[in-house]
């Protein structure tokens, strides 16, 4: 008889696709819930900007877009199929076995309750919609918390993983909103206290931020930040949420010395920010 044939894999290599996706995901999710914060907290005339309306619109629907994606390429890992026979929403029933899976299929619909909630931002400051309105944007941040299982103290960990996402949005999607709408041009006194209401949000966020961080670093890896792929991935991560913490501290102080008194932004102090 012949050589044997070798086992050939055939399973859909889907991991590129699957991370940029993920990634993206992940980015403008944060970056929607967190401009959205900064409207509620800081910057409630920005729905009144037809440059905010768009952002958000357009935000809120690659987001959505991302998230679909997502659900096929972890469908097509999971089920061994190829990508497009995972396109259909029938197939996604084989991410319900694990509870990632499960997590990611309540992501689909509440992106695309996203998209309804934010398409006229005003209703996040109407008292008869603003609940029904706020509440599917923080869902959509909570289901990220369920993304790793496993790991010490699992029960904390996933509430410590959901306030790690909120408080990264908060961070970093105030920050998006804030130089792509906000400073774009010089502005009234709203855009000066959306940036003076932006470090205040910041100065809460970012310790919060770095303690779940910490306690993730621990729950996954017990601090061994050189020995395992993931470690070293956190090292990296652990370098940029130290330049991030820099660069609050500098714009807080920014915003303190220049901007105290200031009855609108011009447009040098906007360049500099």
């Amino acid at each position: 008889p012949g050589p044997k044939n070798p086992v050939v894999d055939k399973s859909p290599r889907v991991g590129g696709p699957l991370g940029l996706f993920r990634t993206l995901s992940y980015i403008l999710s944060a970056t929607l819930v967190g401009g959205i914060i900064l409207i509620l907290f800081a910057w409630p005339e920005g729905v009144e900007y037809p440059v905010c309306k768009r952002f958000i619109r357009v935000v809120s629907v690659a987001g959505f877009v991302s998230v679909v994606f997502v659900a096929v390429y972890t469908t097509a890992q999971y089920s061994g199929k190829g990508v497009t026979s995972s396109i259909s929403p029938n197939t996604w029933r084989a991410l319900w076995d694990a509870l990632p899976g499960q997590a990611l299929l309540l992501r689909v619909l509440l992106a695309a309750a996203a998209v309804w909630a934010v398409w006229e931002p005003q209703k996040v400051l109407d008292p008869g919609t603003q609940v029904a309105s706020v509440v599917p944007l923080f869902a959509l941040l909570a289901t990220y918390g369920f993304d790793r299982t496993g790991g010490r103290l699992p029960a904390i960990g996933y509430v410590s993983s959901i306030l790690h996402m909120v408080a990264v949005a908060a961070w970093f999607g105030g920050l998006v909103l804030l130089s792509r709408v906000v400073l774009i041009g010089p502005g009234e006194i709203d855009l000066v206290q959306a940036v003076r209401g932006f470090g205040r949000i910041t100065m809460r966020a970012m310790p919060l931020a770095i303690v779940t961080g910490v306690f993730a670093t621990y729950r996954f890896d017990g601090f061994s930040l050189f020995t395992s792929q993931h470690g070293r991935l956190l090292t990296v991560k652990i370098l940029v949420v130290g330049f991030m913490a820099y660069a609050t501290w500098v714009t807080r102080q920014f915003v303190l010395q220049r901007m105290s008194r200031v009855r609108g932004l011009d447009i040098r102090a906007a360049a500099h920010l």
